[in-house]
């Protein structure tokens, strides 16, 4: 071998053991985040996988993973992002199209969550819960042929028993089995465990039932029942808690009458990691903390947009009422005000109702009355 052919090997060798050892430190910082992950440091675990994602840009598990992490931290729009790229990097990833369609669903993004969850069908014909997520998607904008269509599912359904859990979750949504018998057969679980989360999905089910039938005050006891479980890891759980911020949001404006227990009388569970279904997300959530207080600040040169309508303190969110009754597009930073002091951080999240709108506490503490400015 020439010196020619001798050095470009070595330069080949070269590269190829850099390629390794970036790899193996990407592998390295992705088990990492399971550990953090699993005691609850949310952060630690977000920040592993992004630097995962530094060393290995097509790492599409790392994406995944991250954006389950951001679930929990309550950041819907990136958990989207990160979803959307780990399809672009493995299109037959079937649990980002899940997860992706269910955060669509809960921010009403009906159209786009609907072809999640037809694409979930397209790869796995079977899947019992992208079945019901597009019978509540198809429900809800008023398509009769819905349940038609998920009677036909379940007749000739081969995926588990006649009368497993699945089956009559189908069952019930499709008119089957009336909700006594569905709550009931939820309770009848082997375990402790599989009852949470079977009564986790009834409740939410339940619920959304009562919603389309616009029974709200059925409707968002349902919901905070299903959030009472405190069964994190259900994709239920977190679509009950985004129905009841949006009854929330609904209740608070003065035009309409709070009849139904609010968010904040929910009861806060702190859940260990459990195994349920398979229709899972997220695990072990931290407790959701009050927010640390802002030191005061000079007014800046901002204009008012809105005031604080209502403040949530357990879930940690404000009923903002807006100025003018112009939209708040969702992700706008704003800050909150008192006698010409900035006191808070809020994030528009939305939904909005007429000149109302509901944003997520970022930092700070807000007070009715309270003014929101623009950045």
């Amino acid at each position: 071998m020439n010196r020619a052919n001798k050095f470009l090997l070595l330069v080949a060798m070269l590269l190829s053991m850099a390629t390794t050892a970036f790899c193996d430190a990407a592998v390295d910082d992705y088990q990492l985040s399971f550990f953090q992950y699993q005691i609850g440091d949310l952060d630690g675990a977000i920040a592993d996988l992004t630097e995962a994602i530094e060393l290995k840009p097509d790492f599409a598990d790392a994406y995944y993973d991250r954006g389950i992490a951001k679930i929990c931290k309550g950041d819907l729009d990136g958990a989207i992002a990160d979803f959307t790229k780990a399809l672009d990097l493995n299109p037959e990833n079937v649990l980002a199209y899940h997860n992706r369609g269910c955060l669509r669903y809960d921010l009403l993004d009906f159209t786009n969550a609907l072809a999640d969850f037809k694409k979930v069908v397209e790869f796995d014909p079977s899947s019992d819960y992208a079945h019901f997520r597009i019978w509540l998607i198809r429900t809800r904008l008023g398509q009769a042929e819905a349940s038609v269509e998920l009677q036909s599912y379940l007749t000739g359904r081969t995926k588990g028993k006649p009368d497993d859990w699945a089956s009559q979750v189908g069952r019930f949504l499709s008119g089957q089995l009336t909700e006594p018998d569905f709550l009931v057969a939820a309770k009848n679980a082997n375990t402790q465990t599989q009852a949470g989360q079977r009564l986790c999905e009834a409740y939410f089910y339940a619920g959304s039932k009562h919603l389309f039938a616009d029974d709200k005050e059925t409707a968002a006891d349902y919901f905070q029942k299903s959030v009472a479980t405190g069964r994190k890891s259900c994709t239920e759980y977190q679509s009950a808690l985004a129905e009841l911020k949006l009854l929330k949001a609904e209740v608070s404006a003065p035009t309409m009458t709070n009849s139904f227990p609010a968010p904040d009388e929910l009861v806060q569970v702190v859940e260990k990691p459990q195994t349920g279904s398979g229709n899972e997300t997220v695990t072990n959530a931290p407790t959701i903390q009050s927010p640390t207080p802002m030191p005061a600040s000079i007014t800046p040169a901002q204009l008012s947009v809105a005031s604080v309508f209502s403040v949530n303190k357990t879930w940690n969110f404000v009923i903002l009422n807006i100025s003018g009754g112009q939209p708040l597009p969702p992700g706008r930073i704003l800050s909150i005000f008192r006698n010409g002091s900035k006191t808070a951080e809020v994030k528009v999240s939305g939904p909005q109702n007429g000149s109302y709108t509901a944003a997520d506490i970022l930092s700070g503490e807000a007070r009715k009355g309270d003014e929101a400015r623009g950045q």
